[in-house]
């Protein structure tokens, strides 16, 4: 967790289809907290350190670093300034692999709540989403174009490659680097024990515990499915609940197998 001005702000990250929509909109209950849809805030810091890196050719890095630090800290510092809210989680699922940057400006204490879920079942719910719209997703646009059969290993296979192995190596280089930094919020622990869960979390975090309301939860984050190409991505029930199929029912056991074996983190 990061003091900019008056405001903290912790950033969101983790796999897709793992929670960060139900998570976002939970915190959105709290009137304390805001909790955003996903925010440019990262992209916006790389573009314009990048910018700002061909006026320095005769700088060194010890002269360059403590300007573009600078330039960053005014960034993240007034980003969300308009929010008439303490505490703001950005969200951006490239903020853990982003921490040692996150760090040099912060300090030590730069906390990255990332909600994960095993990756067959990440896989199996898109696969589902996938179904309800075939032909007219991101998935099966791109394996037309490589003239490839929209079969169920290789929608798989374009979603892993193209669509989770990068925020899942985020997480991975976040775990590795600086678990201190990491904050896991188990999708499943998370559908099926909210409360502990929430709380646990706010504990976690400094944050002043909050009753929060289970079976009447509104999604007001406004993500434009359209945008992303799957319609439903972000749509959420209103009661938490986890009635997700089991992976085994909607993957091959060899699929199963096979994308299994890239669950390296532990939720305790």
């Amino acid at each position: 967790m990061s003091n900019t001005q008056n405001k903290k702000l912790v950033f969101l990250a983790g796999l897709p289809r793992s929670g960060s929509t139900v998570l976002s909109s939970l915190l959105n209950q709290n009137p304390l907290i805001y909790a955003s849809k996903t925010s440019p805030l990262i992209d916006m810091l790389n573009v314009m350190q990048e910018g700002w890196l061909k006026y320095f050719n005769n700088w060194t890095p010890e002269e360059r670093n403590p300007v573009l630090a600078n330039i960053s800290s005014t960034l993240l510092a007034n980003f969300w300034n308009h929010v008439d809210k303490p505490v703001v989680f950005d969200k951006h699922r490239a903020w853990a692999r982003n921490i040692g940057g996150l760090r040099s400006l912060f300090g030590e204490t730069v906390q990255v709540v990332a909600t994960v879920r095993p990756v067959e079942a990440v896989l199996a719910s898109f696969i589902k989403l996938i179904k309800q719209n075939p032909g007219n997703n991101y998935v099966d646009r791109d394996l037309l174009k490589e003239k490839r059969q929209l079969s169920l290993e290789n929608r798989c296979d374009v979603l892993w490659k193209t669509y989770v192995s990068d925020p899942w190596t985020s997480l991975r280089i976040g775990l590795n680097e600086f678990p201190e930094n990491m904050y896991l919020v188990d999708y499943d622990s998370l559908c099926s024990n909210p409360t502990d869960v929430l709380n646990k979390l706010y504990t976690d975090l400094g944050l002043e515990p909050f009753d929060h309301v289970f079976d009447n939860i509104a999604n007001n984050l406004n993500e434009v499915d359209e945008s992303w190409g799957l319609l439903g991505l972000h749509d959420i029930r209103s009661t938490l609940s986890n009635t997700a199929a089991k992976p085994s029912d909607v993957l091959t056991p060899a699929l199963c197998e096979q994308y299994s074996k890239y669950n390296f983190w532990t939720t305790s």
